[in-house]
C-alpha cells in the first residue's frame, strides 16, 4: 500500500551516549546509485518517510557538542537547533547551577520570578522549560548535574575532548594542519565566563574562532554553528558516521513519529522499514511546503493592525 502526501512535513526544527566508529552513509554514496537524483516536492509516493531517510543516512554521532552551564534558554535552544541541521544525534548538557535562595529559604526559577518552594529538579525543569521541544524532538540529549560528571562519561564513551577557549594558549581552528580525531566532543561555556576550570583542565586540547574585530567573543549558539561547521569543513568524512544499528533504531523511531495516521505508521514499520526507500538527493523542501510559519497570538496582533488600518482609511473589502 502507498501513500501520497501533500501535506507540510513535520522534521523541522530541532527534537544518551555517542556511538563513533560507526560506517559512513552519506546523500551522494547513497544517490549514487540512483538514476537520477530527486528532490523533495508534493504529494511523492512515502514522501514523509522518504523525508526520514534523507537526514538518516547522514546521521553523525562521531560528533558530540556539549553545553556546559548555559542559562540562556534562547542560546540553549539555538545550540540544539543548530546540531540537528547539522546532521549531529547527540547534545549533552552540563545543567546550570541552581539560583540563589532568598532568606526564607525559597529559590526563583528564572529572571524575574518570584521565590517560592521548589525541589532542585523542579528549579532545573523551570530554567530549561523554555528550550522548545521541537528542538529535542529529533536529538538524543543527556543532561548531567556537575562538569566532572559530563567529563568521566565522555573518557568512558571514548571521545576526546575539546574545550572552546578564548586564551592564547588555544588552538586556531581555521588551522588546515588541525587533526580532527574519529570522535570528538567540543565544550561550549555559558555566556558570561566561558567553559569552567574543571572542564578546560580536562580537555585534551583549547581550540578557539579567529575573529578580526574589537570584540573577543561571540554568542555562545552563533560559536557552535561556527565550530561544529569548522570541524565538518577539516573532516567532511565524518559526516555520516553512524552505526548501522543505531541508524535503524532512529529509522524506526521517526518513521513511527512522522506518520500521519496510524495506518500511514503501520505501513512505514511494516512495509518500509526491512527495506527503506530511496532518500531524497537532500532535505531541503519544494516550495509549496515552504509557507512562513508564525506564532497564532502574532497573527491575531497583526489581522488586527490590518483591520485597523483598513478602517482608519477607510478601505472596504468589495463584495462581489
Amino acid at each position: 500500500m502507498a501513500f501520497h502526501d501533500s501535506g507540510p512535513p513535520s522534521l523541522e526544527g530541532g527534537g544518551g551516549g555517542g556511538g563513533g566508529g560507526g560506517s559512513r552513509e552519506p546523500w551522494d554514496s547513497v544517490a549514487a546509485g540512483v538514476e537520477a537524483l530527486q528532490l523533495d516536492g508534493a504529494g511523492l509516493e512515502d514522501r514523509l518517510a522518504r523525508r526520514v531517510d534523507t537526514v538518516v543516512v547522514n546521521r553523525c554521532d562521531a560528533i558530540l557538542p556539549v553545553l556546559e552551564r548555559s542559562t540562556d534558554c534562547v542560546n540553549h535552544m539555538g545550540v540544539l537547533r543548530t546540531a540537528e541541521a547539522l546532521g549531529l544525534q547527540d547534545v549533552w548538557i552540563v545543567e546550570p547551577a541552581l539560583p540563589p535562595k532568598n532568606m526564607n529559604g525559597q529559590r526563583a526559577a528564572g529572571k524575574g520570578k518570584k521565590h517560592r518552594d521548589l525541589t532542585e529538579e523542579a528549579v532545573q525543569e523551570e530554567i530549561l522549560r523554555n528550550v522548545s521541544k521541537r528542538a529535542t524532538e529529533w536529538l538524543d540529549v543527556r543532561r548531567f548535574k556537575q562538569s566532572g560528571e559530563c567529563l568521566k562519561a565522555l573518557r568512558a564513551a571514548g571521545y576526546e575532548v575539546w574545550a572552546t577557549d578564548l586564551s592564547q594558549t588555544a588552538h586556531r581552528l581555521d588551522d588546515p594542519q588541525l587533526r580532527i580525531p574519529d570522535k570528538l566532543a567540543i565544550i561550549f561555556g555559558r555566556e558570561a565566563d566561558g567553559v569552567s576550570a574543571e572542564m578546560l583542565e580536562g580537555a585534551d586540547k583549547r581550540v578557539y574562532l579567529p575573529q578580526a574585530g574589537f570584540a573577543d567573543s561571540l554568542n555562545v549558539s552563533v560559536a557552535a554553528a561556527l565550530v561544529l561547521q569548522q570541524v565538518f569543513f577539516l573532516r567532511p568524512d565524518l559526516r555520516g558516521v553512524m552505526d548501522q544499528g543505531r541508524r535503524a533504531e532512529l529509522r524506526a523511531r521517526w518513521y513511527a513519529s512522522i506518520a500521519r495516521n496510524e495506518q500511514q505508521r503501520e505501513h512505514f514499520l511494516k512495509d518500509l522499514l526491512p527495506k527503506p526507500p530511496n532518500p531524497f538527493h537532500d532535505p531541503r523542501r519544494p516550495d509549496v511546503h515552504r509557507l512562513p510559519w508564525l506564532d497564532k497570538k502574532l497573527m491575531a496582533r497583526q489581522s488586527g493592525a490590518a483591520r485597523e488600518k483598513e478602517g482608519a482609511t477607510g478601505d472596504e473589502t468589495p463584495v462581489h
